[in-house]
């Protein structure tokens, strides 16, 4: 995927520009990623976390960063999400976007506890979309993608919150008990790539 993005990405899209990706790996059985360059952190003490009890070997590229160090003209107009991950055996290929955002209640006369403010939400499934579709459009990378068996765009909220359509209290987490590995949701243009989108919100976990 390193040389996928620095030769076949930049190719493809005509762009004159000297970029270098970095991967950083791991088979450890529980971590959490960051959208930093160090990445991949112990369990607790990031934002996206990862349970990996076969002890795969897991590759993470902060993909925000590549993006960025493209041409200006490039990035006009267009989102990015933040982390690309991946397994090298070929069975994920994972699009990631983190957030640590509180969730807001705005008040809704018709709703007895208010309804939930969703823009943070809508932003990141624009982030995942648009990234999808820029690297799908790659030809090389869009083979790669298809040789993963599973294949998933993933919306990590540090917070604990309620999915998108449930108004309710989240009092001690107890959504992440009631759903410990994410909510799986409903987006046609993601699903169009053969993708499915997922949510994840405070302890929720991504098991490998």
């Amino acid at each position: 995927m390193k040389n996928l993005l620095e030769h076949n990405f930049v190719s493809h899209y005509g762009l004159t520009v000297s970029v270098t990706v970095n991967v950083v790996s791991t088979t450890n059985t529980n971590f959490d990623l960051k959208d930093d360059m160090v990445l991949i952190y112990p369990s607790g003490n990031g934002v996206a976390k990862y349970s990996n009890p076969s002890l795969k070997e897991v590759n993470v590229i902060n993909y925000e960063s590549f993006f960025k160090s493209l041409p200006q003209t490039f990035q006009n107009n267009k989102d990015n999400c933040d982390l690309i991950v991946y397994t090298s055996d070929k069975q994920y290929f994972l699009l990631n976007e983190l957030t640590n955002t509180k969730q807001e209640y705005v008040p809704d006369f018709t709703l007895k506890n208010g309804t939930l403010r969703t823009g943070k939400r809508n932003k990141a499934i624009s982030q995942l979309k648009q990234t999808l579709e820029d690297i799908s459009n790659v030809p090389d990378i869009d083979s790669l993608i298809k040789r993963h068996a599973i294949k998933h765009c993933c919306f990590f909220n540090a917070q604990a919150h309620a999915p998108i359509g449930i108004i309710a209290t989240v009092a001690f987490n107890r959504l992440s008990f009631m759903n410990p590995n994410g909510y799986k949701m409903s987006n046609p243009d993601i699903e169009s790539y053969d993708f499915e989108l997922w949510e994840f919100s405070g302890n929720q976990t991504y098991l490998l």
